[in-house]
């Protein structure tokens, strides 16, 4: 069996190699390393990585003590048809640990999500999540990238390789573990019912046949089917931002969204919005979610998130954000 997988795996390779052009026997790759596995020195692993990692493994060319270093991906001390395999299936991405690759976690995230991750007003990106990816991005010692993104292009963002994860109040639900890989939750949350903080409205019962405003992929409203069987209208967005611009417009009367968010928008925003309750059957979990299937990833970050937890600097990060400790392993 494994023979045949071996076969397979070169038959993909030379064919990959022929697409992409020959080299001559014994020819010399001068160009220097950038990274690990990136042999080429081009700034990227890719399959021309692969290609000639292979033909150096089989002696066919000869590679300088830095490219040596760069092919020799699995440290074992010179450059074999292992390690081409590695650098194959990495530029493939069937793996994606960026971290030991790369030297860099990409995060992704929604910049309008305060105080989880925002601009603030000297345009620097900041939030409690921010502030979490840069104590993990320092215990690993690597570097952290931002990238902010629309929330509904998060799968493509993930799928295409363009970010590692995505670091951004990101809720566990039923649906997403089934779709993403994810780490431990750090925090636990609820959906509220927010209205105007001049409005007559005092409890759910007050909002039965009204307009209510939710942001995608949130399923609260289901959780009480008699509420929701009375709206006259739900109306859906991709971010708090514009359901806060709803209510202020009159385009809805009430909003659900979550608590950490409305407690943190009205204790330090000073919008005009008020909690009338709080869905009790929606408790939810954020965690950080990784490419399904990535756990190589999610388990270097799972590492450090622990030691962060451990010695106390997600408390201190939450402390400082919220004025308590939020921080709920499970």
């Amino acid at each position: 069996m494994k023979n045949k997988k071996l076969l397979v795996f070169f038959t993909t390779v030379i064919l990959t190699l022929t697409i992409l052009g020959g080299m001559s026997v014994n020819a010399v790759v001068e160009a220097p390393p950038c990274l690990p596995g990136d042999v080429d020195g081009d700034g990227d692993v890719t399959a021309a990585d692969a290609r000639i990692a292979l033909r150096a493994s089989s002696k066919l060319i000869t590679l300088t003590a830095e490219q040596i270093t760069a092919a020799d991906v699995d440290g074992c001390g010179e450059v074999t048809a292992a390690d081409a395999r590695q650098i194959l299936r990495f530029s493939s991405r069937l793996i994606i640990s960026f971290v030991g690759y790369k030297n860099k976690l990409v995060v992704g995230f929604d910049s309008r999500f305060p105080p989880m991750s925002y601009v603030d007003e000297n345009g620097f990106y900041t939030g409690f999540d921010i502030d979490m990816a840069r104590a993990i991005a320092d215990k690993l010692n690597i570097e952290l990238v931002l990238k902010p993104m629309d929330w509904e292009y998060k799968d493509i963002k993930l799928d295409s390789g363009s970010i590692d994860c995505i670091i951004s109040g990101f809720t566990m639900t039923d649906k997403r573990l089934e779709e993403y890989t994810w780490t431990t939750p750090y925090i636990q949350n609820k959906q509220v019912l927010v209205v105007l903080g001049d409005s007559d409205y005092r409890t759910i019962y007050d909002l039965y046949g009204a307009a209510i405003g939710v942001v995608y992929d949130t399923y609260t409203i289901y959780s009480d089917i008699l509420f929701k069987n009375s709206l006259k209208d739900i109306k859906y967005n991709w971010n708090t931002v514009n359901l806060i611009q709803d209510l202020n417009a009159g385009l809805v009367e009430g909003i659900i969204f979550d608590s950490v968010l409305a407690n943190y928008l009205i204790k330090n925003n000073n919008e005009n919005i008020r909690i009338i309750h709080e869905f009790e059957a929606t408790t939810e979990k954020y965690g950080i979610g990784f490419l399904l299937g990535n756990t190589e990833l999610r388990d270097t970050v799972q590492k450090a998130l622990n030691e962060l937890y451990a010695d106390g600097t997600l408390s201190k990060i939450s402390e400082n954000w919220f004025g308590i400790d939020v921080i709920r392993f499970s």
